[in-house]
């Protein structure tokens, strides 16, 4: 038995409605039944798009699509750590992990502005969990103890480069963040 559908006027912006026709166009489906869709998915999942759930879609929203980020499956990242683990500090990679970065530094000014927001980007690539302790203290949960080493420089080279000063601290797989006005 199907029920007879109720009209319902909604009003867009011109940029919002060259993006709901496009999206129509590339999914071969009307205005109406693509709201139809976007409704029921929201209604089915937005008890997860809240809080930090919300968080870690945006970011993967904003990393994934372009090419510039890749998804690693926990066995070959471990794999990498063992590698990077045996490098020697005068390594051209340390080098080349520091010169990241910087250039990420640059590419959070205005669009991450916190040390926390930084931690959680990349706890939401899921380098590690991020506890925060405290305003100025975070502890940082690791997937791996292998990713000690190379997690602890690439925070430490980044927070330094975004301007903070922090000290950290590893420990059995955790790293301690503190830090310093």
């Amino acid at each position: 038995m199907s029920s007879v559908p109720t009209r319902i006027t909604i009003a867009f912006t011109s940029g919002e409605e060259v993006l709901l026709k496009k999206l129509s166009k590339e999914m071969k489906v009307s205005v109406s039944e693509l709201v139809r869709r976007a409704t029921k998915f929201y209604c089915g999942y937005q008890n997860v798009l809240e809080g930090d759930m919300e968080r870690k879609i945006r970011t993967y929203l904003d990393l994934l699509p372009n090419g510039e980020h890749q998804i690693i499956d926990i066995e070959r990242w471990i794999l990498f750590m063992k590698m990077v683990d045996t490098l020697p500090p005068d390594h051209e990679f340390w080098t080349s992990c520091m010169r990241i970065a910087k250039d990420q530094a640059e590419e959070f000014k205005g669009k991450i502005g916190s040390p926390q927001a930084a931690l959680e980007r990349f706890g939401d690539c899921n380098w590690f969990r991020l506890q925060r302790n405290s305003e100025k203290e975070f502890l940082l949960v690791l997937n791996s103890e292998m990713s000690i080493r190379f997690v602890e420089f690439a925070i430490a080279n980044l927070l330094s480069a975004m301007g903070y000063k922090a000290d950290l601290t590893a420990n059995s797989g955790k790293i301690r963040v503190r830090l310093h006005d």
